[in-house]
């Protein structure tokens, strides 16, 4: 769901700390070969799905001409377009996100060039926080996620939705 996300990106971890990186942002690593099959396309689905939620919490502190390409790296579209908006909107408001997100995977199905990832994630050392970096929300320590992931015509794993359920884990 395009909500789930968006409330992932504004909910979700920055970068670590309550103060946002400097004017650069951070560094990105690159994503492993999308044809590195470490162990079968599970764990290529689950290395795509953390990197997915890594590069969530860094892209809002980089200058909003990389943000876009970032997503397009671990999102699908129309997801990473979305994510792009709402980063936008939330600049719009000075509004950012501190801390870290937590991928706690419990189960990966996968269904040709589809895969549904379960986790159980621990937000709750993030949140929305003001332009100077005080933090106004914080997200929980065991968030119910589902997130359909799919192959794209690169080859690469990409993430196309996020859920939030509801219920416990």
């Amino acid at each position: 769901m395009v909500g789930g996300v968006l409330a992932a990106l504004v909910l979700a971890g920055g970068c670590g700390s309550a103060a946002p990186p400097a004017a650069d942002g951070p560094a990105i690593e690159p994503p492993p070969s999308p044809h590195a099959h470490l162990g079968g396309d599970e764990t290529v689905v689950r290395q795509a799905y953390e990197r997915f939620w890594q590069v969530s919490q860094a892209v809002p502190h980089l200058p909003p001409d990389r943000q876009r390409l970032e997503l397009a790296a671990v999102a699908a579209e129309p997801l990473a377009e979305r994510m792009a908006g709402a980063l936008a909107a939330q600049r719009t408001r000075d509004v950012t996100v501190y801390g870290t997100v937590t991928p706690r995977i419990s189960d990966v199905r996968l269904d040709g060039d589809t895969a549904v990832v379960r986790d159980c994630q621990d937000a709750s050392r993030s949140g929305q926080a003001d332009g100077s970096g005080r933090p106004r929300t914080v997200g929980l320590a065991r968030n119910p996620v589902s997130a359909t992931v799919q192959r794209s015509a690169d080859g690469a794993w990409r993430v196309a939705d996020v859920a939030y359920p509801g219920g416990s884990c």
